[in-house]
């Protein structure tokens, strides 16, 4: 596949449950923001973020393994997100992205001023965002500020039923590993 400059471009979400569940994507390509501009002014979105195209662009959200979730082929438009999670989440399974590359996200911010990431969490992810490996990703002209995007699990989340009277703690456990990256472009991540 080859994705090029989408709100999201991929969300894997198989849509069952499972300790064991694993999600494989091989030879993927994830275009970063394009000449083709989304709004008029640059940061025109900073001031008008109602502005029609102003949305945040991201490579890949994490993936979760819940049974309360769209399949992954859908056959018609959802009536709520793809990537949304109405169910808790198994405790377990991995996702693998093998040969990987990533282009052009030169910034955290786009021209128009929205956000920019290679990784976002999932928003409806409150328990559990399984591990994410990488083999032989490639980055061109990635800046480190676009790697991820990350949160503190909001206070909304705490919830009696579900994580007691603190917010359910997903986001504070994220693993993102990488294994014989390469990196090209004026552009680079920082590398320890």
């Amino acid at each position: 596949m080859v994705l090029i400059d989408n709100h999201f471009s991929a969300v894997p979400m198989v849509g069952v449950a499972g300790d064991q569940q694993t999600i494989v994507m091989r030879n993927v390509k994830f275009y970063g923001e394009t000449e083709a501009r989304d709004c008029n002014f640059q940061n025109e979105c900073l001031q008008n973020p109602w502005q029609a195209g102003c949305t945040e662009k991201t490579a890949i959200m994490a993936s979760a393994f819940a049974d309360h979730s769209k399949p992954p082929l859908i056959s018609a438009p959802p009536a709520f997100p793809q990537s949304k999670i109405k169910g808790d989440a198994s405790f377990g399974g991995s996702t693998l992205y093998e040969n990987i590359q990533f282009t052009n996200f030169k910034s955290d911010k786009t021209w128009c001023g929205t956000e920019q990431r290679l990784f976002r969490l999932n928003p409806s992810s409150a328990d559990y965002t399984p591990a994410i490996r990488l083999t032989k990703p490639r980055f061109d002209n990635v800046a480190t500020e676009a790697m991820a995007y990350l949160f503190t699990p909001p206070n909304a989340w705490a919830v009696v039923d579900d994580c007691g009277s603190f917010p359910c703690t997903g986001p504070n456990n994220v693993i993102i590993k990488f294994e014989g990256s390469t990196f090209s472009g004026s552009v680079q991540p920082l590398r320890t």
